[in-house]
């Protein structure tokens, strides 16, 4: 190969470098717009399709080409993380509804935000749960049934069925979601002695690193919500005994605990030149595998604000006698609210059939809305 060609290859890996570099904070979790894709996860060259629009980064366009009868369940995992995210913060302020910008992300996804490290754990998790359910369902090729518990069975019940395999579902998911930040480490070290390019070290691994931690603790938190589920066998469901296995709860469940670990999350600072991190204020002293970690404040979101990634709460619906978070004064930010009848239409009517179906006629209702000013 002449020296003009490998020049020009070069000057185009290092370019690529720094467009890895440039968008480490938020390109994770850009996947999370998979579902709105369409995509029928038949042909390999869907996972070029999903790289050209953005939604996976190489690392990730790499994995959907190996693992590629994962990619549907992946594709599944995007919805639920986006369903549950907007569903624990429907009555919020913030309301989760950036994640539909995908892979387009305002600096509320992108700044290492409280919000942000939510959405790298709650997407992480996601991952776990979709394959794992998908294991125990005998849907994927590689894997089946998560193995027996090693403690013996206590009490009337012996151990069967079929548990939900979350550790294939760990590895996928690590493999998957960390893999755009592995970039960085070695492009780091490949170009240590172009002084930009340690200065996008500094400012940026913090972030990564910090993400990295957060999609640990989502899927940390999955694999400790694990538990005991059972099926009865006996005359007439008498339940002379049980088998049991283990299982994954829902994802809105996984999601609350993401949401109890979001609002104890703790604001860090990195160490010197090291990769670990210490909190900001030094009463809190033990950081947990689960503890989800932040290093940018984020804003109040009343107001528009697109440095920061706010869409404001303007005409957004509140509720005048409630005493959480969608309370009108809270939600308003004080700027007051206003009220409206509107008709919508409801079930009414219903009759059962036999068998075996509800048949309902649709009414109008009028109800009162609230809404910001």
């Amino acid at each position: 190969m002449n020296t003009p060609i490998r020049s020009c290859l070069w000057c185009l890996h290092v370019l690529w470098t720094i467009a890895n570099l440039l968008f480490a904070g938020c390109s994770g979790i850009k996947w999370l717009g998979l579902s709105k894709a369409n995509l029928t996860w038949t042909a390999s060259q869907d996972c070029r399709y999903a790289f050209k629009m953005r939604y996976l980064d190489a690392g990730q366009q790499h994995f959907c080409k190996r693992y590629f009868e994962a990619m549907p369940y992946v594709a599944k995992a995007s919805r639920e993380a986006r369903i549950a995210c907007q569903t624990q913060f429907y009555h919020h302020r913030w309301n989760c509804s950036s994640v539909e910008l995908a892979p387009n992300y305002l600096n509320d996804l992108k700044q290492g935000t409280r919000e942000q490290a939510f959405v790298a754990a709650l997407s992480s998790a996601a991952v776990v749960h979709s394959l794992a359910k998908a294991c125990a369902a005998g849907s994927l090729p590689n894997c089946n049934c998560g193995p027996m518990p090693n403690e013996p069975p206590s009490g009337d019940f012996k151990w069967g069925g079929c548990a939900d395999d979350v550790s294939y579902g760990m590895k996928v998911s690590r493999l998957f979601t960390d893999v755009p930040y592995n970039f960085k480490y070695q492009a780091s070290y490949q170009q240590k002695k172009k002084d930009r390019i340690v200065t996008w070290k500094k400012s940026r691994m913090a972030r990564a690193e910090l993400t990295l931690h957060n999609q640990l603790a989502g899927r940390r938190v999955v694999e400790s919500s694990l538990t005991r589920h059972c099926k009865c066998h006996g005359v007439s469901g008498s339940c002379q005994i049980r088998t049991c296995w283990k299982s994954l709860p829902t994802m809105k469940e996984i999601s609350e605990q993401l949401y109890r670990n979001f609002k104890r999350a703790v604001e860090v600072r990195r160490q010197g030149i090291t990769n670990s991190f210490e909190p900001i204020y030094p009463l809190i002293s033990h950081l947990t595998a689960e503890t989800l970690l932040f290093s940018s404040k984020s804003p109040d979101h009343c107001t528009p604000d697109e440095k920061f990634g706010s869409l404001g709460t303007k005409n957004r619906i509140c509720n005048a006698t409630s005493s959480g978070p969608d309370n009108c004064g809270s939600m308003c930010c004080g700027r007051g609210h206003f009220s409206y009848m509107k008709r919508v239409p409801v079930s009414c009517n219903c009759k059962y059939i036999w068998c075996c179906r509800v048949e309902c006629q649709s009414c109008q209702q009028w109800v009162h809305v609230t809404r910001c000013k």
